[in-house]
């Protein structure tokens, strides 16, 4: 059986700087070689960016308000603890504020972009997914009160330029102000080899990998990184060899594709369990 690594592109980076970069622009004339010096200033390449007219879409998946980029906000929360980042956990400290980790919600778009029964299901499984790991705050639910999580099913002629994430089949604003990113964009079909619709396995993936984004979680194996404890550490040098390294397992990497239109993983993975415990902590 063939299988091919795919990458869904998204999340926040961990390499960062000490500092924010300069003072906040005026967002109305910044010109995009300003938007990329804040981009390098989060530890992305420059060239990993489309900076568009009201947000920023880094590595494919993972989208930056522009105007939230200029001012530094992102950086405010951005800036490296003692001991260092998490290679498993591809995060930015204290991303979500403590006040929102265990109350955050998630909610579906109305009208032409109402997501269908079976992706509200895969993603009302990823939030209950996300919400039971081990020792972690993580609570995303359809009933509490916080920050929402917004999906929408965008449809396939509008999702270039409705999106923004032209080349990925979804992708989701990162956190923002202490608050979780409040939109994940699903394509309304998926693009991916010889699967001209959205299966079950790929859903359960997506799903999860698109709202880990969204909580703050980004690519496995950034640069100076550090492991947590009980996870698999990666053996290549860089974020684009580890996402597709076998056996590397974190549903914040790449998926396996296998014929039939089965990805693995489909579930949140031990790994994965023990960095959010480690990020998100019980309080």
């Amino acid at each position: 059986m063939t299988s091919v690594h795919k990458v869904l592109r998204i999340a926040v980076t961990t390499v960062l700087v000490s500092g924010c970069v300069g003072a906040a622009e005026d967002p109305t004339t910044a010109d995009n070689e300003v938007v990329l010096d804040h981009v390098e200033a989060l530890g992305f390449e420059r060239q990993e960016a489309n900076a568009l007219d009201d947000r920023v879409v880094v590595q494919g998946d993972i989208i930056f308000d522009r105007d939230a980029l200029l001012r530094g906000e992102y950086e405010r929360w951005a800036q490296p603890d003692e001991g260092g980042l998490i290679e498993k956990g591809y995060r930015y400290p204290d991303l979500v504020a403590p006040k929102h980790q265990g109350n955050m919600r998630i909610l579906f778009a109305t009208g032409k972009f109402a997501p269908s029964k079976e992706m509200r299901s895969a993603f009302l499984a990823a939030a209950k997914s996300w919400s039971e790991v081990p020792g972690s705050s993580i609570r995303i639910s359809p009933d509490n009160t916080g920050p929402a999580i917004v999906v929408r099913n965008v449809p396939v002629d509008r999702w270039a330029k409705y999106a923004g994430c032209k080349d990925a089949d979804a992708c989701a604003y990162a956190p923002r102000d202490g608050r979780p990113g409040y939109d994940v964009f699903m394509r309304a079909k998926t693009r991916d080899e010889g699967c001209t619709a959205w299966s079950p396995s790929h859903l359960a993936f997506v799903a999860r990998h698109e709202l880990g984004h969204a909580i703050g979680f980004a690519h496995p194996k950034e640069a100076d990184s550090k492991p947590v404890k009980g996870t698999k550490t990666c053996s290549k040098a860089t974020e684009k060899e580890c996402t597709y390294e076998p056996g590397y397992p974190t549903v914040m990497g790449a998926a396996t594709l296998d014929s039939g239109c089965i990805y693995s993983p489909a579930r949140v993975t031990q790994d994965d369990y023990a960095t959010c415990s480690a990020v998100y902590p019980m309080k």
